[in-house]
């Protein structure tokens, strides 16, 4: 499983820009597609609203409900190879 579908699993509502992720703030029950930035290249998430930053894996583990960090990580190393086999399915067209 992909980043990308694992967020669209808990409700995330991704978009996909290359570089980076935008989704909502599910751990906090908001709902705007563009309130969180998850960056690529270095694993860090920010929420725009609170102004929040977190690394991928406390966002996801906050996001999926999770105890442990070790949770998360064990799905990222099992499922998510969210970054070297990341495919780029951007939301807009390229011209």
């Amino acid at each position: 499983m992909r980043l990308l579908e694992l967020l669209k699993d808990a409700g995330c509502n991704p978009r996909n820009y290359g570089t980076y992720l935008t989704c909502t703030a599910r751990y906090r029950g908001g709902d705007d597609p563009g309130s969180v930035g998850i960056y690529l290249q270095n694993n860090i998430v920010k929420d725009f609203v609170t102004g929040n930053v977190f690394s991928l894996e406390e966002f996801l583990k906050l996001t999926l409900k999770l105890k442990d960090i070790k949770q998360v990580e064990q799905i990222l190393e099992d499922k998510a190879k969210y970054i070297t086999g990341f495919n780029y399915v951007i939301d807009y067209p390229f011209i």
